[in-house]
């Protein structure tokens, strides 16, 4: 009886969500925003991945681009890359004097009695290791910039945001949703980003200001394509005392190691689509305020989110054991 009320109610929701869908993208299409030179967009993290490219795209756009880099060489690159428009500041979201000086870069370059129209906050790290083999530390490290930065970011800029009505668009993961294993320590901070999101959203709303979380599943970026994620599994596993190696053992590491191959397998190089949903998320007349993006995303973790926890539970042990038989 269980798995028939089970049944019946996520057909009822995927029912009403391929509705949802239909009449939105259909019936009801997006329009986008005009006088696109005169709407200034500041974008964290734009050394690689998901920044850069929106920060190239928005420029060719026609938008006026503040674009945050941690290195000279990520900015200059960007810079030869666009056009006169874009602007680079180094950014380390980490450090409070680069965002104060970063704020004072944009109010002297903006036109007068002008707020800024939009801030993507896309800078970010990853790591994903299980729970008990990650010190505290790492934990720290990541918060630091995916939450804490973020949030330091967002609080500086704000008032210039709400001067115009802008828009915020942060870089969430669909690990903020759902936390499987070895990717707690990674989900912990992008829990922490949605919650954030959705109290700044109901928050800033009288003032016009629309905040939209942009969920990635698996992508190539830079901690896929150069093997970072194994190198920092790796290192942990061998600094990790002996006591705590011999509880875990050696299959359980190749499990997660083969949990690591599992996602670049699945992950996509495409970063297009979610250029796609921050550009929606900046220009649109009506923002969403979640879009899930990658086929993992939303075919396979998202059904996860919204099943019964014990239900869930039970798939992602026989997902974690199929894994552990065919890759480890």
């Amino acid at each position: 009886m269980d798995w028939e009320l089970c049944l019946s109610v996520t057909a009822a929701i995927v029912l009403a969500w391929l509705s949802f869908r239909f009449i939105k993208r259909f019936v009801y299409p997006q329009t986008l925003l005009g006088d696109l030179p005169n709407r200034h967009v500041l974008i964290t993290g734009c050394d690689s991945g998901f920044g850069r490219a929106a920060a190239i795209k928005l420029d060719e756009l026609g938008l006026s681009v503040f674009a945050g880099c941690l290195t000279e060489s990520g900015a200059s690159k960007l810079a030869r890359q666009c056009s006169d428009r874009l602007q680079t500041l180094i950014l380390d979201v980490t450090n409070p004097d680069d965002i104060k000086k970063a704020h004072e870069q944009v109010k002297q370059h903006l036109p007068q009695h002008t707020g800024l129209w939009g801030l993507v906050n896309n800078a970010g790290i990853a790591m994903f290791t299980a729970v008990e083999l990650t010190p505290l530390s790492e934990y720290k490290k990541m918060a630091d910039v995916n939450l804490w930065g973020l949030i330091d970011v967002t609080l500086t800029f704000l008032p210039l945001i709400r001067k115009c009505g802008g828009r915020v668009v942060n870089i969430s993961s669909i690990a903020g949703r759902l936390s499987i294993p070895n990717t707690g320590p990674y989900s912990v901070t992008k829990y922490g980003v949605e919650a954030f999101s959705d109290a700044l959203r109901r928050e800033v709303s009288p003032w016009g200001v629309k905040v939209t979380l942009v969920e990635p599943g698996g992508f190539h970026t830079r901690f896929l394509a150069e093997g970072a994620l194994e190198k920092k599994l790796q290192t942990l596993w061998e600094s990790a005392n002996e006591q705590l190696r011999n509880d875990y053992g050696e299959d359980n590491y190749k499990t997660q190691m083969a949990s690591l191959k599992a996602i670049s397998l699945i992950a996509s190089s495409d970063l297009s689509e979610v250029v796609e949903a921050i550009a929606q998320g900046i220009l649109a007349s009506s923002p969403g305020t979640r879009c899930l993006v990658g086929k993992d995303a939303r075919f396979i973790y998202w059904w996860l989110t919204i099943l019964p926890t014990s239900t869930a539970d039970w798939l992602i042990a026989v997902g974690s054991r199929l894994v552990r038989r065919f890759l480890a």
